[in-house]
């Protein structure tokens, strides 16, 4: 899933972050501010998901943004997993920030980077966590 998702997120992204405007921009910011705020897990849950759609919504790809978002319904038992038992939120929350600034540079091949960095980190914590 994670594999699939870093593919699809990062292609995704690339098209997104040449397109995306000032609006979608601050509302970017406006989910991040609130995600840093949430105590809730579900909740943070779906603000960390409206961060990542709203960063790919400029891309003009309404059927790759339908598989992406079908990755992270098949996944939301892992991600939860790892909100619950990995002290993970401050780097989730630093790392959506850094791709932040990195799409308002219009650096989108960092942008790509980070976003793959995140995808990875993310599955290797929950690798981590699980039985083997």
């Amino acid at each position: 899933l994670f594999q699939l998702r870093v593919e699809l997120e990062t292609a995704v992204l690339r098209a997104s972050a040449q397109n995306i405007s000032a609006d979608q921009l601050d509302r970017l910011c406006a989910i991040h501010a609130a995600a840093n705020k949430e105590k809730d897990k579900l909740r943070y849950g779906e603000l960390n998901w409206q961060f990542h759609s709203a960063l790919y919504a400029a891309s003009g790809r309404p059927r790759t943004l339908k598989l992406i978002e079908m990755l992270w319904q098949n996944g939301t038992r892992y991600s939860m997993l790892l909100r619950h038992r990995d002290p993970y939120f401050k780097l989730s929350q630093q790392e959506h920030w850094e791709m932040l600034e990195a799409v308002r540079r219009n650096d989108v091949d960092a942008a790509c980077d980070l976003l793959r960095r995140h995808i990875e980190g993310a599955a290797q914590r929950i690798l981590r966590l699980l039985p083997s």
